[in-house]
């Protein structure tokens, strides 16, 4: 699968899937846990299961955000945004699914992904997300004053900010592993 334009990555699996018959007792309880909620343990977890640290930090970040004042279609929305910027597609293929789940269109998804969006609010949202990735969070006060002006408060920059980090561990993590995709292709552009 290559949907990510002009990135061709070697996505042969560099950290091998920890299965819950080799996972140690406290990675097999988070395994029990996502099993509960998704029906599998997908293979991002499988790698993170190395690690029973680092699973519980990210179950815990995923969460505790998905709690806060931004929509379930809105984190998906800062998940594409995010992931195509880091040329995931593990985690591309996952958040279209969710996106999917959440009310995006195929459409809708790939404008995200290219940075453009008809609904005004959502928009911002992006454009935000996106200043404030591939400016490591320095962006200047207009670019702020634009999110704001949409509805959007400072806790939901925070959580903006809360996303990108959460999705970054997870580009990260997912390419360097070269974690073989599990969920359906989303649509090229």
């Amino acid at each position: 699968m290559d949907i990510i334009n002009n990135l061709n990555f070697n996505t042969m699996t560099k950290i091998e899937l920890l299965p819950e018959s080799q996972a140690s007792e406290s990675t097999q309880e988070l395994y029990g846990a996502i099993k509960s909620q998704m029906g599998k343990v997908p293979n991002v977890y499988q790698v993170y299961g190395h690690s029973s640290a680092a699973l519980k930090a990210n179950l815990q970040l995923g969460e505790t955000l998905s709690g806060g004042e931004l929509s379930k279609k809105e984190i998906e929305i800062v998940s594409l945004v995010v992931s195509q910027g880091n040329g995931c597609e593990y985690c591309l293929a996952a958040h279209s699914m969710l996106g999917g789940m959440n009310g995006m269109s195929d459409d809708e998804m790939i404008g995200v992904r290219k940075g453009i969006h008809i609904n005004e609010k959502e928009q911002a949202l992006i454009s935000f997300a996106k200043a404030v990735y591939e400016n490591k969070g320095r962006i200047s006060q207009e670019v702020l004053s634009n999110f704001l002006a949409t509805g959007y408060t400072n806790g939901a920059a925070v959580e903006v900010i809360g996303q990108i980090a959460l999705n970054t561990f997870n580009n990260y993590t997912n390419n360097l592993a070269g974690t073989p995709v599990d969920f359906p292709e989303p649509k090229a552009f």
